[in-house]
């Protein structure tokens, strides 16, 4: 079920690039994590998380047909921390997943085009905002950069592969349909996005990240994650009249 609620255009006033309209700042303590996921097979194809130390995974092919019930692969290393950005004073909860450092939120620095979703700033606070292109290649944090392809590429391998990447990656709580296991917290959240021609969508069922990189047609690519699928898909898409969510990667 997409969800239409109002066309595209400046928020009213609240992007202002030093207003901070996020979540309040937390304080996240400095963990190591892994456990042994797995997906019974049952007639619902409910999942569970137990811990363990040799970080395997396990799925089912009882809610996954494209994964054998056999299958198995080592998650990797999981190290949940924050950072401040000093630009607005707001804290991000992050995530080093293998060798890479993601935000683990989605991006909430005001710009002069940014939005929150539907206009309201308690989307802002609750999903990170929508940005355009210019400022998805410059927004990110000192010492951040917006992710390329081969960056998601990455995650997605670590997680299994982009067949089941979606489901892996979806925070376990607030889909419309089906929550995910967010197995190496990096907690994706449906934030929806918005276009000139269909203005804003998908809250709650969906949502999609720019990327720094083009296909061979000259088109950005856009990582898609929805409830409708447990795969994550690659699209590509105009830099003109669109926004989406940012999830920033360290240098």
């Amino acid at each position: 079920m997409a969800f239409l609620l109002a066309a595209c255009g400046g928020d009213n006033g609240s992007s202002s690039p030093t207003e901070g309209n996020g979540p309040q700042p937390v304080s996240v303590e400095t963990e190591t994590s892994s456990g042994l996921y797995s997906q019974p097979a049952d007639e619902k194809g409910s999942s569970s998380i137990s811990s363990s130390s040799n970080k395997v995974l396990l799925i089912s092919s009882s809610s996954m047909d494209s994964v054998p019930s056999s299958s198995s692969f080592e998650l990797p290393s999981v190290k949940v921390d924050s950072i401040l950005d000093s630009r607005n004073g707001m804290n991000y909860r992050t995530v080093k997943i293998g060798s890479q450092t993601w935000m683990a939120e989605n991006l909430n620095y005001a710009t002069e085009t940014s939005l929150c979703y539907d206009h309201d700033v308690v989307n802002c606070a609750k999903f990170g905002r929508l940005y355009e292109w210019p400022d998805v290649d410059t927004v990110c944090p000192a010492g951040w950069k917006l992710p390329s392809k081969e960056d998601f590429d990455i995650l997605l391998e670590a997680v299994g592969g982009a067949e089941i990447a979606g489901k892996m990656l979806r925070s376990s709580s607030g889909w419309y349909r089906e929550d995910g296991l967010d197995a190496v917290s990096f907690t994706v959240l449906p934030a929806g996005d918005c276009d000139d021609y269909n203005g804003f969508m998908d809250i709650y069922d969906g949502t999609s990240f720019w990327t720094s990189s083009d296909d061979e047609f000259g088109k950005v690519l856009i990582l898609g994650i929805s409830d409708y699928s447990d795969v994550a898909v690659w699209q590509n898409g105009t830099r003109s009249g669109t926004w989406f969510p940012i999830r920033c990667l360290k240098k």
